[in-house]
């Protein structure tokens, strides 16, 4: 909902979501009135996204930020980790230059700082590149020129609450920090 909100402030409201999958996001946008566009790989997620009344091209998004301009948002959510890293630090410059004045760019990818999520859960993922740490998305965001950024933490895990993790700190705060890492970034 706090992103939702934020994405309706901004000043003309069109929003790109990169890699927007089933499209649950832009579902969540289209009800609040957000016009809002994706594009993903999946001809299959495509389809979907396209049998709920969504706007969604199949294609690739650094070929979708080459085509855009003027954006007030682009939202990319769990993709950073799939890309190596030059695509990663394309990807930045290439959003950066899509925003317009003020626009907002908000990446959110597994937290590699979470015991679970990085012992468990993203190497499942055959896909995945490598863990995207929050400094390296601010750094990302540095380099392509946003004016100002944040990482939040999202998303904590259920359920934790053994002896070790309450006997020593840092052990509970690697198991109980956020299983996410979003950066916001404003150009």
């Amino acid at each position: 909902a706090p992103l939702r909100q934020a994405v309706a402030a901004l000043p003309g409201r069109a929003l790109l979501d990169l890699g927007c999958g089933h499209g649950d996001w832009l579902a969540m946008l289209k009800e609040a009135g957000i016009a809002a566009a994706g594009v993903d790989l999946s001809p299959r997620c495509v389809d979907r996204c396209r049998q709920l009344g969504l706007d969604v091209r199949q294609g690739d998004a650094l070929d979708a930020l080459n085509r855009s301009s003027g954006l007030a948002a682009i939202s990319v959510f769990h993709l950073v980790e799939h890309l190596p890293l030059e695509v990663q630090i394309a990807l930045f410059k290439k959003a950066h230059a899509a925003l317009a004045p003020g626009g907002l760019l908000v990446v959110e990818t597994p937290n590699p700082e979470n015991l679970y999520v990085i012992n468990s859960g993203f190497w499942l993922d055959p896909t995945h590149h490598r863990p995207v740490p929050a400094q390296l998305l601010a750094l990302f965001a540095e380099v392509a020129g946003f004016a100002r950024h944040e990482v939040r933490f999202i998303n904590p895990p259920g359920g934790v609450d053994g002896a070790l993790a309450n006997d020593t700190p840092r052990v509970r705060e690697l198991l109980m920090c956020g299983m996410d890492t979003v950066l916001y970034a404003w150009k």
